[in-house]
């Protein structure tokens, strides 16, 4: 939009006016121009800010959300989820007896068909897991609904 002045200068010149004065079509067409072709730039503006707004408006929403699901997701797992999340890949009935039976038979220490928090800690130990699989005396707590199951 810069030297629009000397284009209205030819075009008044153009237009059989030697003394300089300016047509008024000639005036209202470059006004007009000038007017619609700023107001279709600002609107262009105006939409590629918005639309980074909305662009970043939505990602921090994203992230949020994926910081809420990590944190409910940890606040249902548990000490027992590797041992648990092993059991599950059974691939039939029988084969998760035999998982469920060879688990208790490793934590069972002293063969009284109970398992009471010493003998599952020592026996979390003899099972290889990377990280190793600790329990506390809360866990345990947590797990047997403090001790009536």
């Amino acid at each position: 939009m810069d030297g629009w002045s000397d284009v209205v200068r030819q075009m008044s010149l153009a237009n059989d006016h030697p003394s300089g004065e300016l047509n008024p079509g000639v005036a209202l067409f470059i006004i007009s121009f000038m007017v619609i072709v700023g107001i279709i730039v600002m609107n262009i503006v105006i939409a590629i800010l918005l639309e980074g707004v909305t662009q970043a408006i939505e990602n921090a929403e994203k992230e949020e959300a994926a910081v809420l699901e990590s944190k409910e997701r940890r606040k249902f797992s548990g000490p027992l989820d590797p041992l648990l999340a092993t059991l599950a890949n059974f691939t039939s009935e029988a084969h998760l007896d035999a998982q469920i039976k060879t688990l208790f038979l490793i934590l069972d220490d002293n063969d009284d068909r109970r398992v009471n928090f010493e003998e599952l800690k020592t026996g979390l130990g003899k099972i290889s897991y990377q990280p190793p699989i600790t329990i506390t005396t809360e866990d345990w707590h947590n797990i047997t609904n403090h001790g009536e199951w």
